[in-house]
């Protein structure tokens, strides 16, 4: 499940609740939430969105309870004052920081990985023609001789990278590996 969608879950949770929780409170008693990470974020957006107030129990925990119930003495909440406060702004930096890192590897999980046979670095002369010659060499040699081939190549590109192509070397180098992987798999 999603913060935003576990977040709209602790805040009805919260609202049938009526009192103070702490995460580990949410952790227990909501089955949707696989780990304290996982509550501390979704809780972390009901913070941030001004829909819970939060007060220190000790130097590292916190009690929340619904803004509309907050004792405003003894609780603090995210309103333009306490943002100066740079703790509070740091708490909200990282929570932005792990979401944008979910999302990121969201996004890359859901990314379609092209083979090594649909890349090609350095041009396209390779592709344009109607067999390339790696899948020559795969069909005339032993599996043994081709993953030797490809890691010939891969060794030649990077040991020649400093004095010739650089960086697109490196590239040629994992475009080989990519292909090895490949056939070892």
């Amino acid at each position: 499940m999603k913060s935003n969608e576990l977040a709209d879950s602790i805040l009805e949770w919260a609202k049938n609740r009526n009192g103070q929780f702490m995460t580990a409170d949410v952790f227990r008693e909501i089955e949707a939430i696989d780990n304290v990470t996982e509550a501390s974020q979704a809780i972390a957006i009901l913070y941030k969105k001004g829909l819970l107030a939060r007060k220190k129990v000790d130097s590292v925990r916190f009690s929340y309870t619904l803004q509309e119930s907050a004792v405003t003495e003894e609780h603090e909440t995210l309103t333009d004052a306490t943002l100066g406060n740079p703790v509070i702004k740091r708490d909200v930096e990282i929570v932005e920081e792990k979401q944008e890192i979910i999302k990121d590897d969201e996004m890359r999980a859901n990314q379609v990985e092209e083979t090594a046979d649909q890349i090609q670095i350095g041009g396209d002369h390779y592709k344009s023609q109607e067999i390339q010659p790696w899948h020559a060499m795969e069909a005339w040699m032993s599996p043994d001789q081709f993953k030797g081939f490809l890691r010939g190549n891969v060794i030649k590109y990077i040991a020649r990278c400093d004095k010739k192509g650089g960086a697109e070397d490196l590239k040629k180098a994992r475009h080989y590996l990519n292909k090895l992987i490949e056939a070892c798999e």
